[in-house]
């Protein structure tokens, strides 16, 4: 299932991180709409982006159970701590059979150039 959660908010958008995280079981025995799962995305994506310090312009989700998919989705898989998160969720899924994950892809609103990182050190944030 592939969701977009958003809209931007008006600006453009040049940067973009990713998030894997396991997608619980209980959501797929609830009945939930196809707004309904779109919105517990949203909040995902929103958390994520407060807890970066970002804003978020939009997100891009795809709720998964073939492990091929992992890396296939996560926009950036060569540095370690990505390579990490990625190994580890194709062994959850591997290891879990029927169980699901949610690879987010988290757009953030650009930054005006005067204005700086909006958080100290810029760090960016990575799948964890």
């Amino acid at each position: 299932m592939k969701l977009t959660v958003g809209p931007g908010e008006g600006q453009p958008s040049t940067r973009c991180d990713s998030a894997v995280i396991p997608w619980p079981p209980t959501l797929n025995a609830t009945p939930l709409s196809h707004g309904g799962i779109a919105s517990c995305l949203r909040g995902v994506a929103e958390h994520l982006a407060e807890t970066e310090g970002e804003r978020l312009h939009h997100a891009e989700s795809v709720i998964t159970s073939d492990p091929a998919d992992v890396p296939r989705l996560v926009v950036c898989d060569t540095c370690p701590p990505c390579k990490t998160s990625v190994a580890e969720a194709v062994s959850y899924l591997r290891g879990t059979p029927g169980r699901e994950v949610a690879v987010l892809t988290l757009w953030w609103v650009s930054r005006d150039r005067r204005s700086g990182p909006t958080r100290p050190g810029g760090k960016t944030w990575k799948v964890r």
